[in-house]
């Protein structure tokens, strides 16, 4: 298999299976005589607060596919919400991560992890949202638990989702452009002048992302003959050539126009 081309670069895109469990996240419905139906251009992913859903729809307002994109390929807004309007957004408040996690009712005092903390240290009490604690000098917060443990126990390293980047010529140069490696065996991140494209890309099904020996040029996604990889976390299947829109940032909370 070849090296993929630039030629490929803004079109390259892949999307969920639009069955109707996926498409029923696309519209969300609001309380009242009778309930009003809102059809989203962006919706929650209710797997994770940083990733989100663009609706594709065709003229008559179907949705005809699902894209899975994630606000951690911006730097800074790096969590997905609904704003007051309905409009999908990437934003810097954390907190929104601890709303999408805690259940409405908490009667065991339930701890949250803070999602991507490089430190695994810091996490919600939901029973008082938005108090932010953090482990005491020498514990690590354990996801799996809910409670702060030695680093023998759950090391950091086993809990952190690392976000991938771009590399950088020998000296610094900002001039690196080409595909390296994302954040799963399957997928990786599209680089011009060493900064990422959004959104992270995947591979087929049953491929894995290849780096080029050489850490500066272009990978490759090849068969998975080794069979090493989790391809469970690929949610994704190539279709067509769609440029996707991205959710914007936004960096108050809910600010209105």
């Amino acid at each position: 298999m070849g090296y993929m081309s630039f030629s490929l670069l803004f079109a390259l895109t892949f999307f969920l299976e639009c069955n109707g469990q996926v498409q029923n996240l696309c519209n969300k419905e609001v309380p009242g005589t009778p309930p009003e139906i809102i059809e989203l251009e962006f919706a929650e992913d209710p797997s994770h607060c940083s990733r989100y859903l663009y609706c594709r729809r065709n003229d008559k307002k179907e949705v005809i596919s699902v894209y899975q994109l994630d606000c951690r390929v911006n730097a800074n807004h790096r969590y997905f919400e609904l704003d007051d309007q309905n409009n999908g957004v990437c934003v810097e408040n954390e907190e929104v991560c601890k709303a999408r996690t805690c259940p409405e009712r908490d009667p065991n005092n339930i701890m949250v992890a803070v999602v991507d903390d490089p430190t695994c240290t810091r996490f919600f009490p939901c029973a008082f949202p938005p108090l932010l604690m953090t482990c005491a000098q020498g514990l690590l917060f354990n996801r799996a638990t809910g409670q702060c443990v030695l680093p023998s126990v759950a090391p950091c390293s086993d809990q952190v989702i690392t976000r991938p980047e771009c590399p950088r010529g020998p000296n610094g140069e900002m001039d690196v452009n080409g595909f390296f490696p994302g954040s799963f065996c399957h997928s990786f991140i599209l680089c011009i002048n060493s900064e990422i494209q959004p959104p992270e890309l995947h591979c087929a099904r049953g491929q894995i992302f290849v780096p080029n020996p050489d850490p500066l040029q272009s990978g490759r996604c090849e068969i998975d003959t080794a069979g090493t990889c989790d391809h469970s976390t690929n949610p994704s299947v190539p279709r067509d050539y769609f440029i996707v829109p991205q959710a914007p940032t936004r960096s108050i909370r809910n600010q209105k126009s």
